[in-house]
């Protein structure tokens, strides 16, 4: 009886994994990645914009594999500053996908330089992502950045930032006490 169990639990799996709804939403997280793909080496911008919002979506109903690749396509939208404007609806997609901390190693790889001399408005999008993201590695790098920031409205937006970290508190008492010590 328990191997029939097992033979049913089986059966039972794969016709799910087979299902043509599951087959969708693999299926549409894999054709958003090749769409993104495709429109970041074109550079198209309006469109690259359109489908980064259907990013969240697709990656909450994928995959592990999909949804790492889609990370990895929105962190090279990040990194390109020829894309301009489309890096910010990049940004707010990362923000609302199911997994913070992944997001956060995205997020990091643009976090901007305290030797920056005029912060734009995406890098203190960044940095605000960082703080909305709420990640125990976020704190040092924002830390830094509000003692050491060349630029003043970016050194006032990692301190705003620090103010999202509300749910560890040893975390927040460390964060205040770093402030304070500035």
């Amino acid at each position: 009886a328990l191997t029939m169990q097992r033979i049913l639990v089986a059966w039972i799996l794969l016709a799910i994994a087979a299902s043509p709804a599951v087959a969708a939403e693999q299926d549409a997280g894999t054709l958003l990645l090749k769409e993104l793909t495709a429109l970041r080496k074109a550079a198209n911008l309006s469109e690259l914009a359109d489908a980064l919002g259907r990013v969240p979506a697709a990656y909450n109903g994928s995959g592990k594999g999909v949804q790492g690749k889609l990370r990895s396509e929105l962190g090279k939208i990040l990194k390109d500053a020829n894309l301009g404007d489309a890096r910010r609806p990049a940004l707010r997609a990362l923000l609302k996908l199911d997994d913070s901390k992944a997001s956060w190693k995205e997020v990091s790889k643009v976090m901007p330089s305290a030797r920056l001399e005029v912060a734009g408005d995406f890098e203190i999008a960044v940095v605000g992502a960082a703080g909305q993201l709420a990640q125990s590695k976020a704190v040092k790098p924002l830390l830094d950045l509000a003692a050491k920031a060349k630029d003043g409205q970016l050194a006032a937006a990692s301190a705003k930032a620090l103010g999202g970290f509300k749910d560890e508190k040893k975390l927040r008492v460390k964060i205040l006490a770093d402030l304070i010590a500035l």
